[in-house]
């Protein structure tokens, strides 16, 4: 249900890479291991996703963001966070501060980038010790605006990978430092 929530958002191109991209009042911003990332959004067609689930209660905000001329497999950043209560402004949502969905713990933060290359990293798992995996995977994300057309704020994560379909995967740590964002917002909440 949420990945398809998060899916339907994605419609549209953006940029991403070094070079510096037009000012636009859509974007996603961050520093990948000190290398300058920046998505500038043209049309309010990739927003930020508020919604509830109502079946377990939980509120989800979402956002995929696609660099331009991306197909999905690189040049790619996504965020899904998920609360007990309504998002608020200032308050700071921590991935390894679980929650339980269903009776299980679960981590708050998804966090996902894939570079131009295509070198998937991500941020999914609940840090614990697992023989012969290493698991260091944090994020954190906090509102600075929530309006009727936008949400805005600041985001940082430690991301693993890159992933391969042969070892899974990797150890390598991508720091996602200095993250800002101003995105549209999808509120769905009823």
């Amino acid at each position: 249900m949420f990945l398809i929530v998060g899916l339907a958002l994605t419609l549209h191109s953006c940029s991403s890479g070094e070079d510096p991209q037009p000012e636009s009042d859509w974007y996603v911003k961050f520093q990948a291991n000190g290398t300058a990332v920046a998505y500038s959004i043209d049309s309010p067609i990739q927003p930020m996703g508020f919604s509830l689930d109502q079946s377990t209660g939980l509120y989800l905000a979402s956002t995929i963001i696609l660099g331009e001329g991306s197909d999905g497999t690189r040049d790619f950043f996504n965020i899904y966070l998920w609360n007990n209560e309504p998002f608020v402004v200032g308050q700071s949502y921590e991935m390894q501060d679980l929650f339980s969905i269903n009776g299980a713990p679960s981590v708050r933060i998804h966090m996902n980038y894939a570079d131009s290359e295509g070198n998937l990293y991500n941020a999914v798992l609940r840090q614990r010790e697992i023989a012969g995996m290493k698991i260091t995977d944090d994020a954190s994300l906090r509102f600075t605006a929530i309006t009727p057309e936008y949400v805005e704020g600041v985001f940082t994560g430690n991301l693993l990978g890159p992933m391969s379909n042969v070892t899974g995967r990797g150890d390598e740590e991508l720091v996602i430092s200095s993250g800002i964002f101003r995105l549209p917002l999808v509120n769905q909440i009823p």
